[in-house]
């Protein structure tokens, strides 16, 4: 059934762009809501694999998710919710750009990829949920970046259907910033006061032939969440030209994190953490998802001690493990 809507996204165009707020579905109510600071965000755009991360579009944006719950016995279901969402998002100029059910979102692999609201405000059954990704364009059309991501992730329970609504607004730019000169725009040679440099491939890859791996410092994300703070660092961009000089290479991004909190909760912010930066390296570096996969460690590698916050600090990290070529 929740097959049945998602096929009829397919020939959906935009309208108009305009402001628009959600309106919860039908016989719902909404049990959480929560917002990230601007950052490099997205929404997955594909299916995906066991060996690689959903690819994503990606735009510097605030998110908002929002989590909707239909009690049981009820009229509502988690298809009359992804129905009810898509037909709001058209409605408000946004054009549906993918969609699928588990099996053909990736199942498990898709699922695990996917920042989602824990329970008891959002429920996925790995073997039922639907998804949808939207993007709204401004007037130079397709051809320019979007200026809003949107995606719908639904699903069924005993006890109910839930729905996650995730809305990706672009961040204001600031006309008082400077352009970024060369250097600094430049991919494979990125220097850094706060990282000394300059950052290249060719550092990457005699980072990968010393320890095997690279710490992505400078890639910092808002406290308690997978969103990435500030413009891509310099160990990251040159990550990027790395990958963009050989396609054949591959890498794990692993998410960390310190002691603080529950360690299931943190095991999947780290994987979350990692899923990010994959998603920017895709998004914008231009890196082929098929050369990356993200997963999280959480607490078990630490590289100090998690006494005090200097330690905690240093133990939340990605890091980028090199994987043999691909043939």
């Amino acid at each position: 059934m929740i097959r049945a809507v998602l096929c009829a996204c397919a020939a959906i165009s935009a309208a108009p762009c305009h402001a628009w707020s959600p309106v919860p579905p039908a016989g719902t109510e909404l049990l959480a809501e929560r917002s990230a600071p601007a950052g490099p965000v997205g929404v997955a755009v594909g299916p995906a694999s066991a060996m690689a991360p959903p690819p994503m579009l990606a735009l510097d944006g605030v998110e908002t998710r929002r989590a909707y719950r239909a009690a049981d016995p009820g009229p509502a279901t988690a298809l009359g919710l992804l129905a009810d969402l898509r037909r709001q998002l058209v409605d408000a100029g946004f054009e549906v750009v993918f969609t699928c059910e588990a099996r053909t979102c990736g199942g498990f692999d898709f699922r695990r990829a996917m920042p989602v609201l824990p329970m008891p405000d959002m429920y996925v059954d790995l073997g039922a949920y639907g998804y949808l990704a939207a993007r709204r364009d401004g007037p130079e059309g397709a051809s320019a970046p979007p200026t809003d991501l949107a995606s719908v992730l639904v699903s069924q329970s005993a006890t109910g259907a839930y729905a996650q609504l995730t809305l990706i607004a672009a961040a204001a730019e600031d006309p008082a910033d400077p352009e970024p000169d060369a250097a600094a725009a430049a991919p494979n040679a990125v220097a850094d006061a706060s990282d000394p440099g300059p950052w290249t491939a060719e550092a990457v890859v005699a980072a990968f032939a010393a320890s095997g791996r690279l710490v992505l410092e400078g890639t910092d994300f808002a406290p308690g969440s997978a969103a990435i703070v500030g413009a891509p660092a310099p160990r990251l961009r040159a990550l990027a030209a790395y990958l963009t000089a050989d396609r054949r290479r591959r890498v794990v991004l692993v998410g960390h994190s310190d002691w603080t909190g529950g360690v299931d909760a943190n095991v999947a912010l780290s994987r979350r953490r990692a899923a990010s930066v994959a998603a920017l390296l895709t998004g914008q570096l231009g890196v082929d998802r098929a050369q990356i996969r993200a997963e999280g460690a959480g607490p078990f590698a630490p590289r100090a001690a998690n006494a005090d916050a200097e330690g905690r600090e240093a133990n939340r990290r990605v890091e980028a493990v090199a994987l043999p070529d691909a043939p």
